[in-house]
């Protein structure tokens, strides 16, 4: 499967037209688009989707999942999947404050994450001040990215820098208010050759894979916060792909973006992937390699369930690069983490 086009417009920057061009050539040469559409804030977040939405960050990787079933099938040529929200412009403050009370009691993500914190804390043996402290390391690698990579991103105001609670600064979370509209489409082998997409334009999916524990809601937390789930999907996509994606990363030779809403996710994934031995490893790294390319999900600005989209088109840009590694990893989270997944990306050669 090849992920032959990919485009994203934040705050009026950027454009759609390569996935527009692309899909117009899939269009005239009477090769089938199935059309997946991620669900924006306004799609209350416990209700039934209607047909052709996903629901959630992991959204790219459930869309990859359908288009490797309905390629497989015979039944479409192509997949386009879409996200758009415009958190900034289309919601009152008001309103985007009552649509994020999606659990039970009108709780938030930012409450269930706390709980998670709490319990990820108490599990790895270290202090609240030890968890802010690799909180700090984690923000500070992704505001490094953005200054190295000249991410036209502004610096947080200062205000952001103090505690929101007692595990997070207003840094640590995600879902900035913008307004964002993106898009990837997937093709098959032969659609890529019908279509004559350049060789260096084709980005190969190397491995998807997607695990679940529990169920979306704040009482599921012990079933999470262990993140068997996460390490499950992680080595089923490396061996998939065939790929030692520890020894690549570490040795600088791969791209990796890590899914930052709250620190206990990245954290999570550090030690699951086994990029880490420990907790007490994760700042030398964070001090050596990127952990994102986006500057993460607070810098990187993307809203609501279009976070993991985004960074598809990020590294679908830098892949495509010749002077950049050939290989990405991309993790993915899914609302309080009882989803997890691991997409790996290749360069044609």
């Amino acid at each position: 499967m090849i992920l032959a086009a990919a485009g994203r417009v934040i705050d009026g920057r950027g454009d759609l037209s390569e996935v527009a061009r692309l899909k117009g050539i899939l269009d005239s040469r009477g090769l089938r688009t199935e059309q997946l559409a991620i669900a924006p804030l306004r799609m209350p977040w416990q209700e039934p989707l209607p047909p052709g939405y996903l629901r959630g960050a992991t959204a790219p990787l459930q869309a990859i999942t359908v288009a490797r079933a309905s390629f497989a099938g015979g039944r479409a040529d192509a997949l386009l999947l879409t996200g758009t929200d415009r958190l900034r412009s289309d919601y009152a403050p008001t309103e985007r404050k009552r649509l994020m009370q999606v659990f039970e009691g009108g709780r938030t993500h930012l409450e269930g994450y706390a709980l998670l914190a709490q319990q990820f804390i108490e599990s790895a043996g270290i202090s609240r001040e030890d968890f802010h402290k690799l909180a700090e390391c984690l923000f500070e690698n992704y505001r490094r990215t953005c200054r190295a990579r000249s991410l036209p991103w502004a610096e947080p105001e200062e205000r952001w820098f103090g505690f929101v609670n007692e595990y997070f600064r207003g840094v640590d979370c995600a879902n900035p208010y913008v307004d964002f509209s993106g898009a990837i489409l997937l093709v098959t082998e032969q659609a890529a050759e019908l279509c004559e997409i350049p060789a260096e334009d084709r980005i190969r999916i190397l491995a998807c894979e997607l695990r679940e524990a529990g169920i979306d809601a704040i009482e599921d937390i012990p079933s999470v916060v262990r993140y068997a789930h996460l390490e499950a999907a992680y080595a089923a996509a490396c061996r998939q792909a065939g790929v030692d994606f520890p020894r690549r990363f570490l040795a600088g030779d791969a791209l990796l973006e890590v899914y930052s809403c709250y620190p206990v996710v990245p954290l999570a994934f550090l030690l699951r992937s086994g990029l880490v031995p420990g907790l007490p490893g994760v700042p030398a790294l964070l001090r050596r390699l990127d952990v994102t390319v986006t500057g993460g999900l607070n810098l990187g600005r993307a809203p609501w369930n279009n976070t993991t989209l985004n960074a598809v088109v990020a590294m679908t840009r830098l892949l495509r690069d010749p002077g950049e590694k050939k290989l990405a990893g991309v993790h993915s989270n899914g609302s309080l983490g009882y989803q997890q997944g691991f997409l790996l990306l290749g360069r044609e050669q």
